[in-house]
């Protein structure tokens, strides 16, 4: 069974296709794998101003017109654990930590990034994190933002010859 560290990992919301896709590049950063379909490809070499590079589009690997990406964090932060029913241990004893922080009288003087979060340092397996992503999806289609950068898509896409 495969699992890869949080931080790690890539979410990529397709706007043409209204989909949302998991990605994770190799150790040395020559290729991307989907989790979704498992599938993997390569990154495409570009000449840049230090020689030949690696750089990510995901317009070319995706076949796409137009995307969003997504980190852990923001995609935790909209889905939450509706989504990652895995991490709901973790969020609840990150909530004990943040009641703790806040009946301390000097819980002002602290910085915000000394707030507990949930550890994006800490590996799951791959099956939840194809859950997570298919629980996620139909959420996140509910924003605001997806739903305005879809419309934009659709009105974008008339006025092309």
């Amino acid at each position: 069974m495969e699992s890869f560290m949080l931080c790690e990992l890539c979410w990529i919301y397709d706007l043409q296709r209204r989909k949302l896709s998991v990605f994770v590049k190799n150790t040395n950063g020559s290729r991307l794998k989907n989790l979704m379909t498992g599938e993997v490809c390569d990154i495409p070499k570009l000449g840049g101003d230090y020689g030949v590079e690696f750089r990510i589009d995901y317009k070319k690997i995706l076949n796409t017109k137009d995307y969003i990406q997504y980190d852990f964090n923001k995609i935790y932060g909209i889905a939450g654990t509706r989504a990652f029913v895995s991490l709901k241990g973790e969020a609840k004893q990150v909530e004990k930590a943040l009641k703790k922080y806040y009946k301390d009288d000097n819980h002002c003087d602290y910085s915000p990034y000394d707030y507990p979060e949930i550890d994006v340092y800490q590996y799951m397996s791959t099956s939840d994190i194809v859950a997570a992503t298919k629980l996620a999806e139909p959420i996140l289609q509910q924003t605001e933002e997806v739903k305005r950068r879809e419309e934009h898509f659709k009105n974008s896409s008339y006025l092309e010859f």
